[in-house]
């Protein structure tokens, strides 16, 4: 059985009037009320699997001897000097040289089913169902302007609608490409291909821009 949540999406100009016009509509797969009841302990992996994903993450590197930009000229000629042969100054046995066997940048951590989080996303969707808002952005003065300014308008509509960013936690969704101009300790900032099922959990409102 499906489940539909519907939202009218508001004017950025003033966030307490609706464009009737426009209606967004979730729907939930029929899956999600099968699952419901073992969601728990869903959301408790996919969390704890995002979570180890972020720092898992190891970015130490090194360069192989293929690596190393500079001249390929041989250090001195094979015969006749007394030293040992030698063809490059980029060898891993020379100081400056390329490494055997050093670190790469690698994820350690286990894939995600992407069914599985899909359906612990739909569960918390479903449960943060009243403190979702989803505004116009086209109608605002920024128009298709690539900076979000998290500004005192934007404090005044969020209050006139019942949210104060100094108690709750405010996830904003903005349109892709379009970048925060200013950060919050309070409130985060996402595109929607980076929105990830902590990023829900872990927020007391969800302001989407369309």
């Amino acid at each position: 059985m499906a489940v539909f949540l519907q939202y009218p999406i508001r004017s950025f100009n003033n966030w307490l009037l609706y464009d009737n016009i426009y209606k967004i509509t979730f729907k939930l797969a029929s899956s999600f009320s099968k699952n419901i009841f073992r969601s728990h302990r869903l959301i408790s992996h996919i969390i704890r699997e995002e979570i180890k994903q972020e720092h898992s993450i190891s970015k130490a590197s090194t360069k192989t001897r293929g690596e190393i930009r500079g001249s390929n000229k041989k250090p001195w000629k094979q015969k006749g000097t007394g030293r040992a042969r030698a063809g490059s100054r980029y060898s891993p046995l020379w100081r400056g040289g390329g490494i055997t066997f050093g670190p790469f940048p690698k994820v350690s951590s286990n894939k995600i089913n992407r069914k599985v989080w899909l359906n612990a996303f739909q569960y918390l969707l479903f449960n943060k169902r009243s403190n979702i808002l989803i505004i116009n952005y086209s109608t605002s003065p920024l128009g298709t302007s690539l900076k979000f300014s998290y500004n005192s308008f934007v404090r005044k509509q969020l209050k006139l609608c019942g949210i104060d960013t100094k108690f709750n936690r405010t996830l904003f969704i903005i349109p892709k490409g379009v970048k925060p101009s200013e950060y919050n300790s309070k409130v985060t900032f996402k595109s929607m291909n980076e929105l990830k099922c902590k990023d829900i959990l872990f927020n007391d409102y969800i302001v989407i821009f369309i």
